[in-house]
C-alpha cells in the first residue's frame, strides 16, 4: 500500500490531500469527547443500584454527555414538526440552578453547579 504523499512543515509532516498533521489525534480526541465514558456515565447514573462500580468516572464534571442529549431531544422535537428548543434549554438550566442551590443549602461543603449539571444532564 503506498503511503499518502507528505510534506513537512517545519519539523511535522503534513498530508497534502487532507491538510492534516500526521501526529496530530483526532478531533474529538483533543476535545475530550470520549463517548465510551458518556455511556458508562449515563448507565451509572440510571442504574445506581449496580454492584461493581467504578466511582472514578464521576470524578470529572463534563456536560459533553448532557449537551449531546439534549440536542438529540431538540432533534426529535424538530422531527415531530415542534420547534420548543427554548423550552428545552430554559427548563434545563431554571433545574440545575435550583437543584445546586437546594443542594447547597442542605449541605455544609457544598456542590459545583459544573458537576449538578452533569449528573442531571446525564439522567435525562
Amino acid at each position: 500500500v503506498p503511503s499518502q504523499p507528505a510534506t513537512t512543515f517545519g519539523e511535522r509532516k503534513v498530508n497534502i490531500w487532507t491538510g492534516r498533521f500526521e501526529d496530530e489525534p483526532p478531533l474529538l480526541e483533543e476535545l475530550g469527547v470520549n463517548f465510551k465514558n458518556i455511556s458508562e456515565k449515563t448507565i451509572l447514573v440510571l442504574n445506581p443500584f449496580q454492584t461493581q462500580v467504578n466511582l472514578s468516572i464521576m470524578e470529572g464534571a463534563d456536560l459533553t454527555g448532557p449537551v449531546i442529549f439534549c440536542l438529540m431531544f431538540g432533534v426529535f422535537l424538530l422531527m415531530t414538526g415542534k420547534m420548543h428548543f427554548g423550552y428545552i434549554y430554559g427548563t434545563g438550566v431554571v433545574a440545575c440552578v435550583s437543584l445546586w442551590i437546594l443542594l447547597n443549602l442542605m449541605s455544609p461543603m457544598g456542590i459545583d453547579i459544573v458537576k449538578t449539571t452533569s449528573i442531571l444532564g446525564y439522567c435525562l
